[in-house]
């Protein structure tokens, strides 16, 4: 069973988004996440957030990909 909240489409805003493919960072990002999934990543002034959708704040946080798998 599929929860409501894991279809939440959530809009992590303002981030600095660190890039390790390529070596480097990229701020004011925001990342639109619906359950395990990136919908949409962009520059904050060009990323649409629909209405409804829980907004985290992320001014001077950054967000990195790609450690759930590392222990």
């Amino acid at each position: 069973m599929v929860t409501v909240l894991a279809l939440q489409l959530i809009a992590i805003a303002h981030a600095t988004v660190i890039d390790p493919a390529a070596g480097s960072s990229r701020p004011d990002m925001t990342v639109l996440v619906r359950g395990t999934r990136i919908e949409a990543a962009g520059p904050s002034r060009s990323v649409r957030i629909p209405a409804g959708t829980r907004v985290i704040d992320a001014t001077g946080k950054f967000l990195i990909p790609g450690l759930w798998d590392m222990h």
